[in-house]
């Protein structure tokens, strides 16, 4: 049996910046329209196995 959870704070820093989206009407003067990745939520799991 497995039990884990991921981000137990819930905290949630960018962790990259991949620059202008392709949607991007601004000329990459807006910094509303760049595209930002975070830490995903928190989040839990159970995870069983059986050998047979």
């Amino acid at each position: 049996m497995r039990i884990g959870v991921n981000n137990v704070f819930n905290t949630h820093h960018i962790t990259d910046n991949m620059g202008a989206a392709a949607s991007d009407t601004s000329g990459g003067t807006d910094p509303g329209q760049f595209l930002h990745y975070f830490v995903p939520a928190r989040a839990a799991y159970l995870g069983l196995r059986i050998d047979l």
